[in-house]
């Protein structure tokens, strides 16, 4: 989605389409880290439960 959003940036002159192409962009990312934080604390979650090893916090990192 980024990569596409990156090229439609190429194409389009216009200043307030280019804000909100890049607001969007902004949020997908947001989002995406929050997916992955929320990910990683139902890891933690499972591992707990099963008695296991607590998984690697570098997957939050990316």
């Amino acid at each position: 989605m980024r990569k596409m959003a990156e090229l439609q940036l190429t194409v389009v002159s216009d200043p307030r389409s280019r804000q909100a192409i890049i607001k969007q962009i902004n949020q997908w990312e947001e989002n995406l880290e929050k997916l992955f934080i929320e990910q990683y604390r139902l890891r933690c979650y499972s591992s707990s439960i099963q008695g296991s090893e607590l998984p690697n916090p570098k997957v939050c990192l990316k």
